[in-house]
C-alpha cells in the first residue's frame, strides 16, 4: 500500500499493526498469563530468540540442517501446492504469508509444521488471497479461466491426499458404535450425572463436555496445557470440586496420559470405583 498506492495509508497500516502486536504481547497476554508474553515462546529453537539469531549468524549450517529436518520442506510444499500454485506467477500478495509460514517452519513444536493442524490456517488465508490476486492479473479471460481450473484441481487433489473430508485418504472415521470397545466406554459414561464436575481422559471429554465444569485429566490435580504454563504440575484449587473421574482401565498404557499414573496415585484414596469395564474405569469421590 505504501509503495504502490498511498504512502500515508500504507505507513498507518504498518504502524497500527505493530502497535496492536506490541499491545497484545506486552500488555494483554502478560496480564492474562501473569507476566508471560506468550505461551509459544518455548517453541523457538536453540534456546529462544537470542540463541536462534546467534545460531543463524555464527552457525548457519546448523540452522540449515534444522530447517530441512522433521519434514519441514515437505510441509512448505504441501502448503504451496494446496493453494494452487497460481500465486507463484505473481507472488506479491502471497509473500505476505512468509512470516506466518516461517513461524510454523522455525518452531520446534512438531504440530506447527504438519498441515493437518490448526497452526496452518493463518497462512492459508493469505495464500488463497494471493492466488486470487495473481489470477486477476492475467491479461486474458482464457488464462484466468485456466488458472482458476488449475487452482481448483490442486485444492481438490490436496484435499484427497491430506484433507479430513470423508473422501480423503486420511479421513477420520467414526468408530462403529457396536464395537465392544465403544460399548465398554459408553457404559460408565451413562452413570455420570449430567451436572457433575468431572475430570476425564481427553478422548472421553468430547462425549461428556455438555456440562458447566469438566477438566481434561490430569487437570485440575496437576496442571497441564491449562492457563499459565509456569504452574504446570501444580494442583489447582478446583481439584477439590471434582466429583467423578473417567480414566482408561490402564492409565500407564495410554500414550496421552504418559506420566499421569503418579498423579492419580497421589489422590486415589479420595475416590472409589463405581464402574469398571475392559476399557474405562469410573471413580466417584468419597463422601465426607
Amino acid at each position: 500500500m505504501a509503495l504502490r498506492r498511498k504512502a500515508g495509508v500504507g505507513t498507518a497500516i504498518v504502524a497500527g499493526s505493530l502497535a496492536v502486536g506490541l499491545l497484545e504481547n506486552l500488555v494483554i497476554i502478560p496480564a492474562l498469563l501473569n507476566g508471560i508474553p506468550t505461551t509459544y515462546g518455548g517453541w523457538i529453537p536453540f534456546g529462544g530468540m537470542h540463541g536462534f539469531i546467534e545460531t543463524m549468524v555464527h552457525k548457519p549450517g546448523q540452522l540449515w540442517a534444522y530447517l530441512v529436518s522433521q519434514g519441514r520442506p515437505w510441509y512448505v510444499e504441501q502448503m504451496i501446492f494446496s493453494a494452487g500454485l497460481a500465486f507463484l506467477l505473481d507472488p506479491e500478495i502471497a509473500l505476505l504469508a512468509i512470516l506466518a509460514l516461517g513461524e510454523n517452519v522455525i518452531s520446534d513444536f512438531p504440530y506447527q509444521h504438519q498441515i493437518i493442524y490448526h497452526y496452518s490456517m493463518p497462512p492459508v488465508a493469505i495464500l488463497v488471497c494471493g492466488s486470487i490476486y495473481a489470477i486477476s492479473r492475467f491479461s486474458s479471460a482464457r488464462r484466468r479461466m485456466l488458472a482458476t481450473v488449475a487452482v481448483t484441481v490442486c485444492a481438490l487433489w490436496s484435499c484427497v491426499l491430506w484433507g479430513a473430508m470423508p473422501f480423503s485418504d486420511g479421513a477420520v472415521t467414526n468408530p462403529n458404535p457396536n464395537l465392544p470397545g465403544v460399548a465398554a466406554t459408553r457404559q460408565p459414561m451413562s452413570e455420570i450425572p449430567p451436572n457433575a464436575v468431572i475430570s476425564a481422559a481427553n478422548n472421553y471429554v468430547p462425549n461428556l463436555d455438555h456440562r458447566t465444569k469438566i477438566y481434561m485429566f490430569p487437570n485440575p490435580f496437576s496442571q497441564s496445557c491449562y492457563g499459565d504454563p509456569t504452574h504446570d504440575g501444580q494442583e489447582l484449587p478446583s481439584a477439590s470440586s471434582v466429583q467423578y473421574l473417567l480414566l482408561p482401565a490402564c492409565i500407564s498404557c495410554d500414550a496421552d496420559l504418559a506420566g499421569s499414573q503418579g498423579v492419580f496415585d497421589r489422590f486415589e484414596s479420595q475416590f472409589h470405583e463405581v464402574g469398571r469395564t475392559s476399557e474405562a474405569v469410573l471413580y466417584e469421590r468419597n463422601s465426607h
